[in-house]
């Protein structure tokens, strides 16, 4: 064995060490701010779409404008509670667009997105101003599940390239998120 082989084994070895360390921090990362970032662009690219053509899209683009606040309030120190509420008025709104749309997919993918926010909050019933009844009225809930993240994967990159997936699949690269 010369010292070419012996340096490429050490390193081998090294990196193979290293390994249980470090994918289990690059693969279990979840960023709420990013993820609403990523429901907040998939909204807005469904509003742009529809372009106030549907009965339902002036709700949602209220919706999406008291998300947004609710973020901001929330990442300058406000209440979990808030940025909940206005995820779960963005749900509802998400509940009475049809499935028989084309972008129907995209939806249940929002209404996934939603879930994992709240989900990762996992606040108490009693904390809400409302009940959440769209867990049991929303159409678009439970269709799609969120892809794991890979390794050296965020959950937001993973949900954003899910999304721009589907959109691609379904011939609406006009609503892929930058």
């Amino acid at each position: 064995m010369n010292r070419r082989n012996l340096l490429k084994s050490v390193g081998a070895l090294f990196t193979v060490a290293l390994l249980p360390i470090t994918l289990p921090l690059a693969a279990c990362s979840f960023s709420v701010s990013g993820t609403l970032s990523v429901i907040i662009g998939a909204v807005q690219g469904i509003l742009k779409y529809v372009a106030g053509s549907a009965p339902w899209a002036t709700d949602l683009s209220a919706a999406l404008n008291a998300l947004q606040q609710a973020e901001a309030t929330w990442q300058s120190g406000g209440a979990v509670a808030i940025i909940i509420d206005a995820l779960n008025t963005l749900e509802a709104v998400c509940a009475v667009i049809p499935l028989t749309m084309i972008y129907s997919p995209l939806i249940d993918l929002i209404v996934t997105g939603i879930e994992a926010v709240i989900n990762y909050f996992n606040p108490p019933v009693a904390s809400l101003s409302r009940p959440r009844a769209t867990l049991l009225t929303n159409p678009h809930m439970g269709r799609i599940a969120l892809k794991t993240p890979g390794s050296f994967e965020t959950q937001q990159g993973s949900f954003k390239q899910q999304y721009n997936d589907v959109a691609t699949g379904l011939g609406l690269t006009q609503l892929k998120i930058a």
